[in-house]
């Protein structure tokens, strides 16, 4: 029992300390810089794949005319999957050279919509970049320009954004706003390395040569960073460009279900580009792949094992009690929080987190267990009932 106790404590401490660790010793010792030119403006397609994005479409497509960029170099492509609330009818009146639109009639998924766009768009010989983003992100002006910049170099293929949280109503704001504050910054080490193992499908953008099709049941964003990876290009995060967006979780159900569709896809991807996990072709990025993107999803089951072998080892020992007793201090206000009890003081925070993580844990898990067990889902009903904020 001691054995399994100290491998489920070394797994949770390497992902949420040694690894980070070891990138901001990695990134002192042998950063990996790269060109940057701000007077870079390639031309550039924005493709938008979205399914009964309602009045978020209007939104998206004022939203991306008002990006700082050459009007030249620039188009936007909206690609609507399947979406039964009239958005077909509305791409067909764009009339617009610079906004077009493809109506897909059946509800294929993402992936499918995705497709058809990368297609069309890499068989323009004068587009140079493909940005994606998704239709309730708000991009700041000088979004498309913090991208490309990076193209200058041309070890560079592929560019992610920053996602950042709106507050809007959901109540688990704080929680993932944290969250998502904590894998930004393991993101920029990597990249100071050499390439990060996460996307964001909010805003990202991809060398043309770089792009491929989208595999059936995987996450978009990541297939496709490493599909950069393995056609031999790097694949960073800017901080620099954002993408502001609605908190994701509307509710604890909400979060659990976006959390296990997210990981099961994901673990599909890399199961697909399973290459990728072989150190002696790929380096430091296999590695950490495999800590960032596995071991990651094996939490749930480390922190299961922790506890049960804690509390196994309590009888015989003051310290493993102590460390029992402090998990279940954790998960009794994880669940406090989502009881909505509302302590005062750093104890609300802390049980705020708690919770978010629980469901986190428990979306991860069951995740998991989807992509161990072969269930796939292709089709996608996003849920976007934020507008935009102004």
């Amino acid at each position: 029992m001691l054995l399994l106790f100290t491998m489920s404590l070394m797994g949770i401490l390497l992902v949420f300390i040694g690894y980070p660790m070891l990138l901001l010793v990695l990134a002192k010792a042998r950063p990996n810089p790269h060109l940057i030119d701000a007077r870079n403006t390639p031309k550039v397609v924005l493709i938008v794949a979205c399914h009964n994005p309602g009045e978020l479409l209007q939104r998206k497509i004022d939203n991306s005319l008002a990006l700082d960029y050459p009007l030249d170099k620039f188009s936007l492509l909206i690609v609507s999957d399947g979406s039964n609330d009239g958005t077909a009818d509305r791409l067909q009146q764009l009339g617009s050279t610079q906004v077009r639109g493809i109506a897909l009639e059946p509800h294929d998924g993402k992936a499918a919509a995705l497709n058809v766009a990368i297609e069309q768009a890499t068989g323009e010989a004068a587009t140079d970049i493909l940005v994606f983003s998704d239709v309730d992100a708000d991009l700041p002006p000088a979004t498309l320009r913090s991208l490309v910049r990076h193209f200058a170099d041309s070890s560079i293929g592929g560019v992610c954004g920053q996602r950042v949280l709106t507050r809007g109503q959901a109540a688990l704001h704080e929680a993932q706003a944290s969250y998502v504050s904590w894998d930004s910054r393991i993101k920029v080490l990597e990249s100071r390395i050499g390439s990060t193992t996460s996307n964001d499908g909010k805003l990202y953008a991809l060398r043309r040569e770089a792009a491929g099709p989208i595999a059936d049941g995987v996450t978009d964003d990541l297939y496709a960073a490493l599909g950069v990876i393995g056609r031999g290009w790097r694949f960073i995060f800017d901080p620099d460009a954002q993408a502001r967006v609605p908190t994701p979780a509307k509710s604890a159900q909400h979060e659990i279900s976006r959390r296990r569709r997210v990981v099961s896809r994901s673990l599909r991807g890399i199961y697909l580009r399973r290459s990728l996990l072989n150190p002696f072709r790929y380096g430091f990025y296999a590695i950490a792949l495999l800590v960032n993107k596995i071991l990651r999803r094996l939490l749930p089951l480390l922190l299961i094992l922790l506890l049960i072998t804690s509390l196994g080892l309590a009888a015989d020992s003051l310290l493993f009690a102590l460390l029992a007793a402090l998990q279940m201090l954790v998960y009794g206000l994880a669940i406090a929080s989502a009881l909505d009890w509302n302590l005062p003081g750093p104890l609300g925070t802390i049980s705020m987190r708690a919770h978010y993580a629980l469901l986190g844990m428990l979306g991860t898990f069951l995740g998991t267990w989807d992509f161990l067990r072969g269930r796939t889902v292709t089709t996608w009903r996003p849920i976007k009932d934020q507008p935009i904020p102004r």
